[in-house]
């Protein structure tokens, strides 16, 4: 926290969680992207990969801290499309990541009052997380 409270981004841990998809991406199978340290060819190709998720994520700071949020939340929602959206050999076109980072971010900045018909929509995506909250182990997800 900087000394007016304002929380700080985390700028190495948002390029790591952009870099780990570039390294699922590229990953022939569930343990490569582990391995990156070893192959600095592969981690070149990853941060390359990488890039344009970074500048989409970088987008979201300035919305987070002028909502006085914390700016790591987009870092957080790169994590959480790593997890459950990157697959290897999906091929490295990553725009269908910018659309995920804009929808999760929708919903975690969320600041429109919705209408009566879609309220159910909205108690399906709590259930969601919900469930997701309770079962939420610490290990890596075999891609």
């Amino acid at each position: 926290m900087s000394d007016d409270g304002e929380r700080q981004l985390d700028n190495e841990a948002l390029i790591g969680a952009c870099k780990k998809i570039g390294l699922i991406i590229l990953s022939a199978n569930e343990k490569d992207y582990q391995f990156e340290e070893n192959e600095p060819g592969r981690s070149a190709m990853a941060q390359s990969i990488a890039e344009p998720i970074l500048d989409e994520a970088r987008g979201y700071v300035n919305q987070l801290l002028n909502r006085k949020r914390d700016p790591n939340t987009v870092t957080r929602a790169i994590e959480y499309l790593a997890y459950t959206h990157a697959f290897a050999r999906q091929g490295a076109s990553t725009r269908i990541y910018a659309a995920m980072l804009e929808a999760v971010m929708e919903i975690a900045l969320q600041e429109v009052q919705q209408p009566k018909q879609n309220l159910p929509f909205l108690g399906e995506m709590e259930r969601g997380l919900k469930y997701a909250q309770k079962i939420g182990p610490d290990f890596e997800r075999p891609i």
